[in-house]
């Protein structure tokens, strides 16, 4: 930690003091009268049309949030006693069913990192983004029924939570991308506040910015959650800008969101969390910024949108044919727009979408749109894919590779990037020289995924370790070591090699992971070959040998055949792949059982864990020798 960042801590702390006085009364936001302003990008995504199959999911989304259900990152949470929700219901933990410190607690005393008995934090903070009305705010205009239940919502939540008391007052971010759902609402059902309803929504708004503009994410914490609570501000001041403050508030967000397109993307438009879709979550924030400033003095300028548009095209390379990402990093399923009660499996897609519209792009990676966001809740119809080539981000440190042998299309994806954003890298993982194969759109050698993050202990360990991930592991080493939930005590650093681009290219990277433990680098090349590619794997360095381990994860929706080195991996009857290990190296397919934390789990959403195989090539390697992988592809 900086001396700068020590000095900002111990003032932080100082601040935390003196809000205490404050906490709990709703009273230091005096009520005043005055309107409500619907952000003409709001009144947009109101009016957007809907295809009838979206329609009926949207209806059958709000049907439930009316009945009290509500189900989110896995998790289905027990019926409230009453909808709208009461009392404790936003404080419960749906997989624990205990309830998390609220009004009677100072936000700042409440204990949520490492909380293993209430639970992880995710879930309650899940519920109280308020997101689950944004569908409803869609339907309201005309529906004086779910405008009534909306408001009422919004009432009830500032019953149960006044400022800066429990566990919903502790995260800038939350706060934020509440202010966002706060907006839909008005935009949807702002129509049916009384005067009295519209001076408590100013209440609502006035204490969320307070408190954003007195804690920001400054240093190591600068990372998505800054961009968050920059969008919160200018939010905030564009819903009620007669408020003390707001345009000091709408200024300072601005100033946020345009940093941003610098801060948080290499300069070739990679996203500094190192996950596709967590660029996605801060792209899709900058472009509801964006939007929601266009007609006011502080719009964007060509400068700022080409920037959007680098960000936008870097994330549109990795799209396969089905409009989805290899899952990179950390991936929590945050959505600005939107709600964890839909499933968006081409989320990156839905946003590159937006994002291509908002840039003023046509050409970038999926198929033209408007820019009603995120076109209601709905990812594009149609994915326009980028043509067979080979794309590298040498800032951003991927290889992105789209090939077909005969008429069976791939995308390959190699990671010679850094570990993550800033000095603790919250988000990244210990995935160098990792790949990810997608074959005919279909994902096929995969990401072990994040599962869980304050309450996943040694589980969150495993997920973010070396062995999770198909690249090799030296002496049973991380390459890159843990220190918590978000940080690390020791960063391997990836360097990109020669590559050639041509019909037999080929790209090499190494890391130095394993250099200050063990006194050797892992170099890893890439080749084509006339049936699909090879992997060749070297160690570098002290002339030693090493027991090594070369692991190859495959998605759970896949049958893995293995006969000694040999594998196939069949989607149905369908063979996707068959490749051959390295000689002389002992072959073990294994799959995830009962809690044994180890190869063969795969999380493919938050708070899940499903069993799958993992193929380990386990046998010792001398410095400068090669072990290969050969890959066939459709064979």
């Amino acid at each position: 930690m900086s001396p700068q960042e020590i000095v900002h801590r111990v003032q932080e702390q100082a601040k935390r003091q003196a809000m205490r006085r404050a906490a709990g009364q709703w009273d230091a936001f005096p009520e005043t009268p005055g309107a409500l302003t619907t952000l003409p990008s709001f009144a947009r995504l109101i009016a957007a049309p809907r295809s009838p199959a979206f329609e009926s999911v949207l209806r059958a989304t709000v049907a439930d949030s009316l009945a009290g259900r509500f189900s989110a990152l896995g998790q289905t949470w027990p019926k409230a006693q009453s909808a709208p929700w009461r009392g404790d219901a936003w404080l419960l933990d749906p997989a624990t069913e205990k309830i998390w410190p609220g009004a009677a607690t100072y936000a700042f005393d409440v204990e949520y990192r490492h909380n293993l008995e209430l639970g992880d934090v995710k879930y309650v903070w899940e519920a109280n983004r308020l997101q689950f009305l944004q569908p409803i705010a869609l339907l309201a205009q005309n529906d004086p029924k779910l405008a009534r239940f909306a408001i009422d919502s919004v009432l009830s939540w500032m019953d149960a939570n006044p400022p800066f008391t429990g566990v919903n007052w502790t995260s800038g971010i939350e706060l934020a991308l509440r202010l966002v759902s706060i907006g839909v609402v008005v935009a949807g059902a702002g129509h049916a506040l009384t005067p009295e309803e519209s001076a408590r929504f100013r209440q609502f708004i006035a204490a969320h910015a307070s408190w954003l503009e007195r804690f920001p994410s400054l240093y190591s914490s600068a990372n998505n959650h800054r961009v968050a609570e920059g969008l919160g501000l200018a939010i905030a001041a564009l819903l009620a800008p007669d408020l003390a403050g707001s345009t000091r508030r709408l200024r300072e967000g601005r100033g946020i969101l345009g940093a941003a397109l610098w801060e948080q993307f290499h300069t070739d438009g990679v996203g500094v969390e190192q996950s596709p879709t967590y660029a996605a979550f801060t792209l899709e924030m900058l472009c509801v910024g964006a939007l929601a400033l266009r007609d006011t003095p502080f719009a964007f300028g060509p400068r700022e949108l080409e920037r959007l548009g680098r960000a936008t095209s870097a994330l549109a390379a990795m799209l396969d044919r089905n409009g989805t990402v290899p899952r990179i990093g950390d991936d929590d399923e945050g959505r600005v727009i939107g709600t964890g009660m839909i499933e968006e499996p081409r989320y990156v897609s839905s946003v590159v979408s937006l994002a291509e519209a908002v840039a003023g792009r046509t050409d970038i990676g999926s198929a033209p749109r408007d820019e009603s966001l995120r076109d209601g809740l709905t990812a594009p119809a149609e994915v326009r894919f980028a043509p067979p080539g080979i794309a590298h981000f040498p800032s951003g440190g991927y290889t992105v590779i789209r090939d077909k042998i005969g008429e069976t299309p791939f995308l390959l994806t190699f990671d010679h990037g850094p570990l993550g954003f800033g000095g603790i890298a919250a988000h990244g993982h210990a995935d160098a020289l990792s790949v990810w194969l997608h074959v005919a759109g279909t994902p096929v050698l995969v990401d072990a995924g994040t599962h869980l993050y304050h309450s996943g202990g040694p589980w969150r360990e495993f997920f973010r370790s070396t062995a999770a991930h198909n690249t090799l592991e030296v002496a049973g080493l991380s390459q890159s070591v843990a220190a918590g939930a978000f940080n690390w005590r020791h960063k391997a650093r990836t360097t990109l090699g020669r590559h050639d681009d041509g019909a037999d290219w080929e790209t090499e990277a190494h890391h130095d992971g394993y250099r200050t433990r063990l006194g050797v680098d892992h170099a890893r090349r890439l080749k084509r070959t006339p049936s699909g590619f090879r992997i060749e794997d070297r160690l570098v360095g002290a002339e030693k040998t090493y027991p090594v381990a070369i692991r190859f994860l495959f998605h759970p929706s896949l049958s893995v055949t293995a006969e000694n080195r040999h594998l196939r991996v069949c989607d149905g009857t369908r063979v996707l792949v068959s490749f051959v290990g390295p000689s002389g190296m002992k072959a073990r397919h294994l799959r995830g059982e009962g809690d044994i934390i180890g190869p063969g789990w795969y999380s493919p959403s938050f708070g899940k864990r499903a069993a799958t195989s993992c193929m380990v090539f386990e046998g010792a390697l001398k410095a400068g020798e090669t072990a290969v992988t050969e890959f066939e592809i459709g064979s």
